[in-house]
């Protein structure tokens, strides 16, 4: 039976978040932090840590346009920025930021900042996002949690 993958994307905790949700399996994983009194349904900032196993030749950059592909389908008005490949600890990688005015499902503003890197068999991801209008503050945060993220042994 194949394994999961033997490192991930880490960053630095969070004060005050704590892991809401966790699971994994031979070909994919996910970790859901937020803030300590707040459920995955109702969050005001989250930060996710997942894998992908997706053996072969795709890239950060193509995984993450792939991933953006539904977002104007799924958050009519979205603006999504130019993808920007860049290596992380010698890795090759990817990133890009989303804005949705108002996700239909909440009724709130959501946005997200996204690493994803190839390691290996793997596509690694973090992601930092926020539901309320974007303020210089907010996206402070997203970009702090993005640039101390760096390739960890998996937990």
């Amino acid at each position: 039976m194949a394994e999961g993958p033997s490192r991930e994307l880490a960053a630095p905790a969070q004060p005050g978040f704590v892991v809401a949700y966790d699971a994994a399996n031979d070909t994919q994983s996910i970790r859901e932090e937020i803030a300590q009194g707040e459920t995955v349904q109702d969050w005001s900032r989250m930060v996710t840590t997942q894998s992908f196993r997706l053996p072969g030749q795709v890239t950060p950059a193509q995984f993450v346009e792939f991933s953006m592909a539904p977002l104007p389908q799924s958050c009519p008005g979205a603006q999504i920025s130019k993808i920007a490949t860049a290596k992380r600890d010698g890795l090759d990688g990817a990133t890009v930021n989303v804005d949705c005015p108002l996700l239909p499902e909440t009724g709130k503003p959501e946005s997200f900042y996204l690493l994803a890197v190839r390691d290996g068999d793997f596509i690694l991801v973090k992601q930092a996002a926020f539901r309320s209008k974007r303020t210089p503050e907010l996206v402070g945060w997203a970009e702090a949690v993005l640039d101390s993220t760096h390739i960890a042994p998996a937990k």
